[in-house]
């Protein structure tokens, strides 16, 4: 028997069933009526925003090997590929030499091109003392963006038969642009992006970014999802899309696998054994999605005549968040798109500080101007019941069974996304209690997108609702 003081007088209750029941009987009824919709609505958000999220999280037993060094080498009788490698560079000198000492004697590759965009710096001079060619960059033009207008006339410039770019914060080993290439050739794909490591040098970065990055994760998956069957004769694997993942058909205009072009017909490793990529078996059942979800612009590569051929990137000239724009426009036109694991190849050193991943990331995480605000605004949503949400409400005693699993997805992300980072310690592992300032950072992303980039403002456009 307990106490309680209910409705200004001492009654006793005499157990938790009779004291709720009270409860419940002395509050207005139109409260309790509204209080109860309200309730179960969002209890159902929760619900349907969980499975969202975790038939996402489950891709993750399906992905496809990662790049690894040594994947190529003595599966070459003949000539390599050759490779351009192409990087944007606009007041970089304090970050790119160590981009251009990794590429020192990369296999396959024939030129480095940095192209120079309007730097204040010493950056073109840091490019030619590495032995890079350096490409003046002309004055931006009305409708582009800084990033993909260096790209353009970068790839423009190319001579190779690949073009593989970077980004001048990268650290690429020079195994990678040939594992890539190859990888690329082996499974068809016709434009490719890499997920390096992260090298966050301090504290505060290494608390706040695996927070953002999982910000990802639970909105798009893991990058890389294998296909679920093999290929019959040659032939392209036939499936249902899935959670966002689509087959692409053959482009009707792509030229770069008519017969006598490398990498036509069959492929490397295609009979099953084992193969240049560095996986036994992995010809045929091993073969990655095409997806047009996500993308990371650090590390593209793609054959150059497709490239030019699909207009460079004019198309998403304009695109603050021109990898996702790229990848998105690339598979509308039946081009077989991957984002590929790449952490034991490229390193990527973004942001020194707390407060320029807060910043820098910031204005991109919520990808502006490529997904619709509606879209946008659901996922800020189901962000906030599944991962900002779960260790709040148990921190103020109002838990649930479902909170406590959300909490054990959350850790099993973390766990997940370890090799993601080169620096795993207690901030790293306390990355959680970032949580709410990620969803917080991704909600002001989503409602005031940044528009200013070194230096140079461009317009706010938002993408249609009937878009992608």
């Amino acid at each position: 028997m307990v106490t309680r003081r209910l409705m200004g007088t001492r009654r006793l209750v005499p157990n938790d069933r009779l004291r709720s029941w009270l409860a419940l009987a002395t509050r207005p009824r139109s409260v309790l009526g509204w209080s109860s919709v309200l309730g179960w609505s969002f209890l159902g958000w929760r619900v349907a925003a969980s499975v969202l999220v975790m038939r996402r999280l489950a891709r993750a037993a399906n992905v496809a090997p990662p790049l690894v060094a040594g994947s190529v080498g003595d599966s070459h009788a003949g000539a390599l590929p050759t490779i351009s490698i192409v990087i944007p560079a606009r007041n970089e000198a304090r970050r790119l030499a160590p981009c251009l000492a990794g590429l020192q004697s990369a296999r396959g590759v024939v030129e480095v091109l940095v192209v120079d965009d309007e730097s204040s710096d010493s950056t073109a001079d840091v490019a030619r003392r590495h032995g890079a060619r350096v490409i003046s960059g002309a004055a931006l033009p009305p409708g582009w963006a800084g990033k993909a207008w260096a790209l353009d006339q970068g790839i423009r410039a190319a001579s190779a038969e690949w073009v593989v770019t970077l980004d001048a914060d990268t650290r690429p080993r020079r195994d990678l642009p040939l594992a890539l290439v190859e990888r690329m050739t082996l499974d068809e794909i016709d434009f490719a992006t890499v997920a390096g490591r992260f090298d966050c040098p301090t504290t505060g970065s290494r608390w706040l970014h695996p927070a953002m990055l999982t910000t990802l994760v639970y909105r798009f998956g893991p990058p890389g999802e294998r296909v679920s069957g093999e290929r019959v004769s040659g032939e392209r694997v036939s499936g249902e899309r899935v959670s966002g993942v689509r087959p692409a058909t053959r482009h009707s205009g792509d030229s770069s696998r008519a017969a006598g072009t490398p990498g036509a017909g069959k492929s490397p490793a295609s009979d099953g054994s084992p193969g240049s990529c560095g996986w036994p078996g992995s010809g045929n059942a091993r073969r990655i999605q095409s997806s047009r979800d996500l993308a990371n612009g650090q590390c593209m590569a793609a054959r150059r005549q497709m490239w030019v051929a699909d207009g460079g990137m004019s198309a998403v000239g304009g695109a603050l968040v021109e990898d996702v724009a790229l990848a998105r426009h690339l598979a509308d036109r039946g081009r077989r798109v991957a984002m590929l694991d790449g952490s034991s190849l490229l390193t990527v050193r973004m942001f020194e500080s707390l407060a320029d991943t807060w910043t820098g990331w910031g204005r991109s995480v919520a990808l502006p101007g490529v997904e619709p605000l509606p879209r946008q605004l659901r996922q800020v949503a189901e962000l906030a019941v599944t991962q900002a949400g779960p260790l709040l409400r148990l921190a103020v005693r109002r838990g649930d069974p479902l909170d406590v699993m959300l909490i054990a997805c959350r850790l099993g992300t973390l766990v997940g996304t370890r090799r993601a980072y080169t620096r795993r310690d207690g901030a790293y592992w306390l990355s959680p209690l970032a949580d709410v300032p990620a969803v917080a950072r991704l909600l002001v992303g989503v409602i005031r997108p940044a528009n200013s980039w070194r230096g140079r403002t461009y317009p706010i456009v938002r993408r249609p609702t009937a878009s992608m």
